[in-house]
């Protein structure tokens, strides 16, 4: 990439690279292939070549291999640009992230048993799971074969796309994730009826969400919302009771 002409082909190029990666990689697909580096929106290239050229030329100064850097450098620097973004719209930035500390300390009081599932229903780039399993392979450095299996939703195209990057650059291929609305339709259903139920939860929900009514509540094909309907301003007290929905008898959450 770094060698290829920025001569107008630049973005095409890009585009069938990561495109055969994802083809040689299936668990890359659907993560490396969604993005379109030569596309046009009104006829003009969204991204041209020159500012293209200069951003492969960027990360191309640095090593990113396992052995140079840590397996989430990725969502690291996702959460880093998110807290920037959020700080240049004057938005608190845990509306858009989970800091670091936050989420080693929510791992470690869940501290996951073996042969144990672990959920987070508005995942993001799946940095809360990351650390719980990362805080079992610390307390159970022997039994890595037993480690919890990861399940997360996220609405977010590219931010799914992020979450399976994480989990294939931390080698945690056996997590499973679904993408679209929690709410209005959950990823995880058991065999029958109800909501799969898992061991753990771990979760930052978007606060004070205003765009659930009394109808969605009353009318949940899930039976999720039993204890009280959230106002429409607010929908915390629904994702609260999502995630009790979803824990099975001795589950536990840290939200």
């Amino acid at each position: 990439l770094r060698n290829h002409a920025a001569d107008g082909t630049l973005g095409e190029f890009v585009t069938e690279a990561m495109r055969e990666v994802a083809k040689l990689n299936p668990d890359l697909q659907g993560v490396l292939d969604i993005k379109d580096f030569n596309e046009r929106q009104s006829g003009q290239r969204t991204l041209d070549d020159d500012r293209l050229a200069a951003l492969v030329e960027v990360i191309s100064r640095h090593r990113l291999g396992l052995k140079n850097t840590e397996p989430d450098i990725l969502g690291r620097a996702y959460e880093y640009l998110l807290r920037k973004f959020a700080e240049g719209q004057g938005q608190s930035a845990g509306e858009f992230y989970t800091p670091k500390e936050v989420g080693w300390l929510m791992a470690q009081l869940i501290s996951p048993e073996p042969y144990t599932t672990v959920y987070d229903p508005t995942c993001g780039s799946a940095g809360l799971l990351i650390k719980a399993r990362l805080v079992f392979h610390q307390q159970h450095p022997e039994e890595r074969s037993k480690a919890p299996r990861l399940y997360g939703q996220e609405l977010n195209a590219t931010t799914f796309a992020m979450a399976k990057m994480n989990m294939f650059l931390h080698d945690f291929t056996d997590s499973h994730f679904a993408i679209g609305d929690t709410f209005t339709k959950p990823g995880f259903v058991a065999t029958g009826a109800g909501l799969k139920r898992f061991d753990y939860v771990v979760a930052n929900p978007m606060w004070n969400q205003d765009n659930y009514d009394e109808s969605f509540y009353d009318n949940d094909a899930w039976n999720r919302f039993t204890h009280g309907t959230p106002p429409r301003s607010s929908a915390d007290w629904g994702w609260a009771q999502h995630m009790l929905a979803s824990l099975n008898d001795n589950g536990r959450a840290a939200i």
